[in-house]
């Protein structure tokens, strides 16, 4: 009998769990105008109201996470058509995507979000797959890339493994890589920096920066 009670009263005050000087507290919208008994109602199921909606809050949260799950789990199965929208906008045009596909293009890096636009996918892409297209297909117009990507960093990490066992077996710091960077000193005058990373005969790297003027 409570139980319908309560869930009678969250109904018709929109009851919600807030936060008020540090505390859960019960908030009913200014639109709805409470009667005396409705409000002593509440008072006194305060407690079963707050565990009551943090329960469904709970539950909803789940069940949003489920969906989205099996939504991502669709697409990567091909199940869900990927359907890209052309933005005619003032500073930039392009195919956009949005939600669980966006998100997926940016991993394989067919797709890049632009702050203020939206998730923007490469032209190429479009041209290849068109503006409707599976994930399994976005997957294996990207996959040389990908696989190239990965031989690349095999190759990097190989290479510091050889050098820092260089670096272990004579004692002395050994070069991995060299490149330039913005200068990260204000009190220096220079605008570039060389950043050189070394293998360290105790299997440490380390990474010296050196100002040019």
């Amino acid at each position: 009998m409570m139980t319908n009670e309560m869930n009678e009263l969250i109904r018709a005050l929109a009851i919600e769990v807030t936060i008020h000087k540090g505390e859960e507290a019960l908030y009913i919208p200014g639109h709805k105008k409470p009667t005396k008994a409705q409000l002593d109602r509440v008072r006194a199921l305060k407690p079963q109201i707050i565990a009551e909606l943090k329960r469904r809050e709970t539950e909803k949260a789940a069940q949003e996470k489920a969906e989205k799950e099996q939504r991502i789990a669709d697409i990567k199965a091909g199940k869900l058509t990927i359907k890209a929208h052309y933005h005619d906008g003032e500073y930039l045009s392009g195919y956009t995507v949005f939600g669980e596909e966006a998100s997926l293009l940016e991993e394989i890096g067919i797709a890049k979000h632009v702050s203020g636009w939206g998730t923007c996918v490469d032209d190429k892409a479009i041209e290849a797959l068109g503006k409707e297209f599976t994930y399994p297909e976005a997957l294996e117009y990207v996959r040389p890339t990908l696989e190239a990507k990965e031989a690349k960093k095999a190759a990097a990490e190989a290479e510091r493994a050889g050098k820092l066992e260089e670096a272990k077996r004579t004692g002395k710091p050994v070069e991995i890589r060299s490149w330039t960077a913005e200068c990260n000193d204000p009190h220096e005058q220079c605008s570039l920096d060389i950043i050189t990373e070394y293998a360290m005969p105790d299997g440490t790297i380390r990474t010296d920066r050196e100002h040019t003027w």
